[in-house]
């Protein structure tokens, strides 16, 4: 690196994306060498005096061994488990859950800025996937706002459950003792379909069709929650999940979505030996996933498309490819993104795990992240 893009101390105003720079904001204060990196230049910022180097704008910062990216985006969105992906790699399992963390946090950047300006002109569906971290009496749900016709995924927000349906009388002992030390939040699922109302709000106030309609399955919260809604003209249709799931499904698009999550992601098969551990590590996965369907993938395989499920939802092929050029090569900053509440939750790894104290997510999140 010739020339750092800005400073990166939150503190000091030539690190906002609106601020003037001048042309000799920083001066070169010398170098170090890595046994990593090999010779790596400093810099200090004339304005804030903070100092620092070319790996601070580096996705390694902080790391002592580089990790293929490309490759472990591939293992980790084509069913690979975290431990066959460590093996894979050789490294350990927590390397790996690192990496998955920073890569997350990339994916919810790149994320960000495409959906900042982006119109949909589509209806909207919105569903629960359901799985489950630590053991299968803590479920969890992850709600999904995609375009109907797209099949983009506009948002996500994340809940853990209550176990319920048929259990024996050892099972329902063992669900009292746990929830004795770990008792569950009976509204975090209604919390979290009000967060992802309110991202859906911010979509259908940029559309400048009076057309905004939302799809659902019948499930009970759902009418609840957009009749807190503040955008006005919101057209509510319901339809029975137990119809066929076939294209011409009208949830197709949520449907889809959750067959291919369970085929590609080795937590979420189903009878799996793997499970999550680790609920935010969990959800940070998933986020490459999707950053993987949204922007990878093609929109259709059988006739055959060019285009992904990002451009079928109007995002430019320009930003599509600046998006794929930076998401892996540029450190994203948290101040400098436009996150959500829960975006910004994850991006913390502020997603509490059941049954254990979220002392993990300390070595997951070192105090950059907030940087």
């Amino acid at each position: 690196m010739h020339k750092p893009p800005f400073c990166p101390s939150s503190n000091c105003e030539y690190h906002w994306p609106d601020t003037d720079r001048p042309a000799g904001w920083y001066v070169r204060d010398g170098h170090y060498v890595s046994q990593r990196a090999g010779r790596v230049h400093r810099f200090r910022c004339k304005r804030c005096g903070r100092s620092f180097s070319e790996t601070t704008f580096s996705l390694d910062y902080y790391a002592k061994k580089r990790v293929n990216l490309y490759r472990l985006r591939r293992l980790l969105t084509n069913g690979s488990s975290m431990r066959a992906t460590a093996r894979q790699l050789h490294v350990s399992t927590g390397a790996i859950a690192r990496r998955v963390m920073i890569l997350a946090r990339q994916a919810l950047a790149a994320h960000a800025v495409s959906c900042q300006d982006l119109v949909p002109e589509e209806d909207l569906v919105a569903d629960g996937f359901q799985s489950f971290w630590v053991s299968q009496y803590h479920p969890n749900n992850f709600n999904l706002l995609v375009g109907a016709d797209s099949q983009y995924l506009f948002s996500m927000t994340q809940a853990t459950l209550r176990r319920s349906g048929r259990m024996g009388r050892k099972q329902k002992l063992k669900r009292q003792q746990i929830e004795e030390t770990d008792p569950p939040d009976s509204s975090s699922l209604a919390k979290a379909f009000d967060s992802l109302v309110g991202e859906a709000e911010t979509l259908w106030s940029r559309m400048k069709s009076e057309r905004r309609v939302w799809r659902t399955d019948e499930h009970q919260l759902y009418p609840a929650s957009l009749r807190i809604s503040t955008v006005p003209g919101i057209k509510h249709l319901r339809y029975s999940s137990k119809l066929p799931r076939t294209v011409g499904n009208p949830l197709f698009a949520v449907n889809y979505l959750d067959r291919e999550i369970r085929k590609d992601l080795a937590e979420h098969h189903r009878e799996t030996v793997c499970f999550a551990r680790s609920a935010a590590v969990s959800t940070a996965r998933l986020w490459i996933y999707l950053m993987d369907h949204n922007y990878y993938k093609p929109y259709r395989i059988a006739p055959p498309a060019t285009i992904t499920h990002a451009e079928a939802a109007g995002v430019s092929s320009k930003k599509l490819w600046r998006v794929r050029r930076e998401w892996l090569t540029q450190r994203a900053f948290f101040n400098r993104t436009p996150l959500t509440h829960t975006q910004r939750m994850v991006w913390m790894g502020m997603i509490p795990t059941p049954e254990a104290e979220n002392l993990t997510n300390r070595r997951l999140t070192p105090g950059y992240c907030a940087a």
